[in-house]
Protein backbone atom coordinates (compact mmCIF):
# COMPACT_ATOMS: atom_id res chain seq x y z
CA UNK A 1 0.00 0.00 0.00
CA UNK A 2 1.42 3.22 -0.74
CA UNK A 3 1.09 5.94 1.57
CA UNK A 4 1.17 9.93 0.67
CA UNK A 5 -0.23 11.75 4.09
CA UNK A 6 -1.32 11.43 7.30
CA UNK A 7 -4.68 10.72 6.63
CA UNK A 8 -4.13 8.33 4.74
CA UNK A 9 -1.15 6.22 7.05
CA UNK A 10 -3.98 6.28 9.81
CA UNK A 11 -7.14 5.09 8.17
CA UNK A 12 -4.28 1.77 6.67
CA UNK A 13 -3.62 1.09 10.51
CA UNK A 14 -7.20 1.12 11.61
CA UNK A 15 -8.03 -1.27 8.14
CA UNK A 16 -5.33 -3.86 8.76
CA UNK A 17 -5.19 -3.96 12.46
CA UNK A 18 -8.09 -6.10 13.29
CA UNK A 19 -8.18 -5.18 17.49
CA UNK A 20 -10.91 -7.10 18.50
CA UNK A 21 -8.92 -10.15 17.79
CA UNK A 22 -8.05 -11.27 20.82
CA UNK A 23 -5.26 -14.04 19.58
CA UNK A 24 -3.31 -11.68 18.33
CA UNK A 25 -0.93 -8.62 19.12
CA UNK A 26 -0.03 -6.36 16.93
CA UNK A 27 3.61 -4.56 15.98
CA UNK A 28 5.51 -1.77 14.24
CA UNK A 29 9.05 -1.46 12.93
CA UNK A 30 10.00 1.77 10.38
CA UNK A 31 11.99 1.73 8.06
CA UNK A 32 14.00 4.47 6.27
CA UNK A 33 14.45 2.58 2.84
CA UNK A 34 11.84 -0.05 2.02
CA UNK A 35 14.19 -2.37 0.21
CA UNK A 36 15.41 -2.96 3.77
CA UNK A 37 15.10 -6.40 5.39
CA UNK A 38 13.93 -7.08 9.15
CA UNK A 39 16.51 -9.14 10.34
CA UNK A 40 18.99 -8.43 13.24
CA UNK A 41 22.31 -6.16 12.60
CA UNK A 42 24.32 -9.42 13.77
CA UNK A 43 23.37 -11.32 10.65
CA UNK A 44 24.19 -7.91 8.54
CA UNK A 45 27.65 -7.63 6.78
CA UNK A 46 28.86 -10.72 8.24
CA UNK A 47 28.92 -9.53 11.68
CA UNK A 48 27.56 -13.28 12.65
CA UNK A 49 30.80 -14.21 12.52
CA UNK A 50 32.38 -12.36 15.78
CA UNK A 51 28.87 -12.36 18.00
CA UNK A 52 30.64 -14.25 20.63
CA UNK A 53 33.68 -12.62 20.76
CA UNK A 54 31.79 -8.74 20.21
CA UNK A 55 29.50 -10.19 23.45
CA UNK A 56 32.07 -11.01 25.96
CA UNK A 57 33.95 -8.06 24.67
CA UNK A 58 31.81 -5.61 25.44
CA UNK A 59 31.25 -7.25 28.75
CA UNK A 60 34.60 -7.56 29.50
CA UNK A 61 35.67 -3.71 29.01
CA UNK A 62 32.40 -2.34 30.37
CA UNK A 63 31.75 -4.27 33.63
CA UNK A 64 30.01 -1.59 34.87
CA UNK A 65 27.36 -0.91 32.37
CA UNK A 66 26.91 -5.13 32.07
CA UNK A 67 26.66 -6.06 35.87
CA UNK A 68 26.66 -10.00 37.30
CA UNK A 69 22.87 -9.54 38.16
CA UNK A 70 22.22 -8.80 34.61
CA UNK A 71 20.57 -11.83 32.39
CA UNK A 72 22.51 -12.11 29.11
CA UNK A 73 18.89 -11.04 27.63
CA UNK A 74 19.11 -7.72 29.53
CA UNK A 75 23.13 -7.59 28.32
CA UNK A 76 21.88 -7.56 24.77
CA UNK A 77 18.95 -4.74 25.19
CA UNK A 78 21.76 -2.40 26.16
CA UNK A 79 24.28 -3.66 23.84
CA UNK A 80 21.56 -2.64 21.25
CA UNK A 81 21.10 0.61 22.93
CA UNK A 82 24.54 1.54 22.34
CA UNK A 83 24.09 0.33 18.33
CA UNK A 84 26.23 -2.78 19.13
CA UNK A 85 25.59 -6.17 16.76
CA UNK A 86 22.90 -7.79 18.48
CA UNK A 87 20.24 -10.57 17.28
CA UNK A 88 17.60 -8.18 18.59
CA UNK A 89 15.29 -6.39 16.29
CA UNK A 90 13.89 -3.13 17.50
CA UNK A 91 9.83 -2.89 16.84
CA UNK A 92 7.26 -0.88 18.44
CA UNK A 93 3.55 -0.78 19.41
CA UNK A 94 2.76 2.60 18.33
CA UNK A 95 2.57 2.98 14.48
CA UNK A 96 3.51 6.85 14.94
CA UNK A 97 7.04 5.89 16.39
CA UNK A 98 7.70 3.56 13.41
CA UNK A 99 5.93 5.96 10.86
CA UNK A 100 8.73 8.06 12.26
CA UNK A 101 11.14 6.06 11.35
CA UNK A 102 10.51 5.22 8.01
CA UNK A 103 10.38 9.20 7.51
CA UNK A 104 13.48 9.69 8.83
CA UNK A 105 15.95 8.74 5.81
CA UNK A 106 16.37 10.40 2.92
CA UNK A 107 13.93 12.59 0.95
CA UNK A 108 14.46 10.91 -2.28
CA UNK A 109 14.02 7.51 -1.34
CA UNK A 110 10.49 5.33 -0.16
CA UNK A 111 10.55 4.40 3.63
CA UNK A 112 8.56 1.26 4.58
CA UNK A 113 6.36 0.65 7.95
CA UNK A 114 6.10 -2.89 8.44
CA UNK A 115 3.20 -4.17 10.51
CA UNK A 116 3.06 -7.56 12.70
CA UNK A 117 0.35 -9.10 13.50
CA UNK A 118 2.18 -11.89 16.31
CA UNK A 119 -0.08 -14.64 17.90
CA UNK A 120 0.15 -14.70 21.57
CA UNK A 121 1.62 -17.46 21.69
CA UNK A 122 5.22 -16.11 20.55
CA UNK A 123 5.01 -13.34 23.05
CA UNK A 124 7.12 -13.64 25.58
CA UNK A 125 8.70 -11.60 28.96
CA UNK A 126 11.96 -10.63 29.10
CA UNK A 127 12.61 -13.31 31.71
CA UNK A 128 11.09 -16.18 29.60
CA UNK A 129 13.32 -19.16 29.57
CA UNK A 130 12.68 -19.74 26.13
CA UNK A 131 14.14 -15.76 25.61
CA UNK A 132 16.87 -16.92 28.28
CA UNK A 133 17.85 -19.66 25.35
CA UNK A 134 17.92 -17.55 22.35
CA UNK A 135 19.97 -14.89 24.28
CA UNK A 136 22.78 -17.51 24.99
CA UNK A 137 23.37 -18.52 21.21
CA UNK A 138 25.08 -14.94 21.48
CA UNK A 139 28.00 -16.52 23.97
CA UNK A 140 28.50 -19.82 21.53
CA UNK A 141 30.88 -19.53 18.84
CA UNK A 142 30.36 -19.18 15.31
CA UNK A 143 30.30 -23.15 14.38
CA UNK A 144 28.33 -24.05 17.48
CA UNK A 145 26.67 -27.56 16.85
CA UNK A 146 23.52 -28.45 19.28
CA UNK A 147 24.52 -32.08 19.48
CA UNK A 148 27.90 -31.47 19.93
CA UNK A 149 27.60 -28.29 22.29
CA UNK A 150 24.45 -28.84 24.56
CA UNK A 151 26.02 -29.06 27.33
CA UNK A 152 28.06 -25.95 27.25
CA UNK A 153 25.05 -24.24 26.26
CA UNK A 154 23.21 -25.41 28.84
CA UNK A 155 25.89 -24.43 31.44
CA UNK A 156 25.73 -20.88 29.79
CA UNK A 157 22.23 -20.44 29.99
CA UNK A 158 22.10 -21.77 33.63
CA UNK A 159 24.24 -19.22 34.50
CA UNK A 160 21.39 -17.48 34.24
CA UNK A 161 18.67 -19.51 35.24
CA UNK A 162 20.21 -22.30 37.45
CA UNK A 163 17.26 -24.27 37.92
CA UNK A 164 16.87 -24.81 34.43
CA UNK A 165 16.41 -28.68 32.93
CA UNK A 166 18.41 -28.92 30.33
CA UNK A 167 17.62 -32.40 29.99
CA UNK A 168 14.13 -30.94 28.59
CA UNK A 169 15.78 -28.93 25.88
CA UNK A 170 15.58 -29.98 22.61
CA UNK A 171 17.10 -28.75 19.40
CA UNK A 172 14.05 -26.75 17.31
CA UNK A 173 14.07 -24.22 20.83
CA UNK A 174 16.98 -22.50 19.38
CA UNK A 175 14.97 -22.14 15.88
CA UNK A 176 12.76 -19.95 17.06
CA UNK A 177 11.92 -16.09 16.90
CA UNK A 178 10.11 -14.20 19.61
CA UNK A 179 8.68 -10.81 20.57
CA UNK A 180 9.92 -9.93 23.56
CA UNK A 181 8.30 -7.06 25.64
CA UNK A 182 11.63 -6.01 27.94
CA UNK A 183 11.66 -3.74 31.01
CA UNK A 184 10.64 -0.35 31.20
CA UNK A 185 13.72 0.28 32.25
CA UNK A 186 15.27 3.02 30.33
CA UNK A 187 14.00 6.26 28.45
CA UNK A 188 14.57 4.95 24.74
CA UNK A 189 12.49 2.16 25.27
CA UNK A 190 10.15 3.88 27.31
CA UNK A 191 9.62 6.78 24.56
CA UNK A 192 9.23 4.37 21.36
CA UNK A 193 7.46 1.58 23.08
CA UNK A 194 10.19 -0.11 22.45
CA UNK A 195 9.46 -4.11 21.97
CA UNK A 196 11.79 -6.89 20.16
CA UNK A 197 12.55 -9.39 18.36
CA UNK A 198 15.03 -11.87 19.39
CA UNK A 199 15.78 -14.05 16.33
CA UNK A 200 17.48 -17.86 17.10
CA UNK A 201 19.62 -19.52 14.30
CA UNK A 202 18.84 -21.18 11.12
CA UNK A 203 20.42 -24.47 10.24
CA UNK A 204 23.60 -22.85 11.21
CA UNK A 205 24.71 -19.90 13.26
CA UNK A 206 25.79 -18.08 10.44
CA UNK A 207 21.76 -17.83 9.02
CA UNK A 208 18.71 -16.70 11.13
CA UNK A 209 15.58 -18.37 12.13
CA UNK A 210 12.45 -17.24 10.15
CA UNK A 211 9.70 -15.67 11.32
CA UNK A 212 6.79 -17.60 11.39
CA UNK A 213 4.28 -14.22 11.67
CA UNK A 214 5.19 -12.91 8.34
CA UNK A 215 4.71 -8.81 8.30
Amino acid sequence: TIIGNFTDYYSTIRNICDIDNAELQYFFRGHSNCTYKAIPSIYREKNIRFESRMFHEAVSRNPSEFTEDMSTFDKLVKMQHYELPTRLLDITTNPLVALYFACKGSENVDGAVMIFPISNELIKYYDSDSVCVLSNIAKCHGDFNFENDKDHFVTEIQRDKPNFNGDFLEKDAINEVYCVLPKLNNDRIIRQNGAFFIFGMGKTKNEPAELKDKP
